[in-house]
């Protein structure tokens, strides 16, 4: 196996024969007649797997040693949250005072957060966002 994953590695080249998946449709919810109500799910070789996660394992290594990622880069990597992002960002722009369009502009994403909060407990301007992120959606 190592000597497989190894070679895949070094030649930059992933077995066909890996990418191979077993399509199974579940069924979501409403009318089992109904195509749209099915979700394909897709069972790929166990060893596939492995191959990816040590291929994943390397890649953010390298990135990490090389400072490729931008310190603002919270998705997919260790010790950075969308949790955090959302802490970030309330807290520079309480500080800062972020003009409204900057700040829903850089809510769009992240509006479900402010979905989270009680908006009883905001300040006025901090509401403006908080209404503004729910008609984001």
């Amino acid at each position: 196996v190592t000597q497989m994953i190894n070679r895949s590695l070094d030649e930059s080249v992933f077995p066909s024969t890996l990418k191979t998946a077993i399509v199974t449709p579940v069924h979501k919810s409403g009318d089992r007649q109904e195509v749209s109500n099915y979700r394909p799910i897709s069972i790929l070789p166990a060893i596939s797997k492995v191959i990816e996660k040590v291929l994943a394992e390397q890649l953010v290594a390298h990135l990490n040693i090389e400072n490729l990622l931008h310190p603002m880069q919270f998705g997919f990597r260790a010790n950075h949250s969308t949790e955090t992002a959302c802490c970030y960002f309330l807290e520079v722009s309480g500080k800062n005072h972020l003009d409204l369009q900057i700040s829903s502009a850089a809510l769009t994403d992240s509006a479900v957060y402010y979905c989270a909060l009680s908006p009883q407990k905001l300040t006025p301007e901090d509401t403006a966002l908080y209404y503004c992120a729910l008609e984001t959606q």
